[in-house]
């Protein structure tokens, strides 16, 4: 929720006037559907175990964050880290 206001400002600036409205339509369609989904999901797993959704997400971004250093090396225009050579 902190990172939405950030996201659709990026969404207005790279996106032409003309396809605006059809952008965000589709950033908020995409937006509420993965919060269903989600909580479908919690909820079916919580049918299981009533621990099992919160280990699950918990791994879940481990393993996300393990995968940052993957994702952002093709980054356009990145800062390289600092080394002494």
């Amino acid at each position: 929720a902190i990172a939405i206001p950030s996201v659709q400002s990026l969404l207005s600036q790279g996106t032409p006037v003309s396809r605006l409205g059809r952008a965000q339509g589709l950033f908020a369609t995409a937006e509420t559907s993965t919060t269903a989904l989600a909580a479908g999901i919690s909820g079916s797993l919580f049918s299981v175990r009533d621990w099992l959704p919160f280990v699950s997400a918990g791994v879940f971004g481990i393993v996300l964050i393990g995968m940052l250093p993957v994702v952002w090396s093709a980054v356009a225009g990145r800062a390289r880290a600092y080394t002494t050579s």
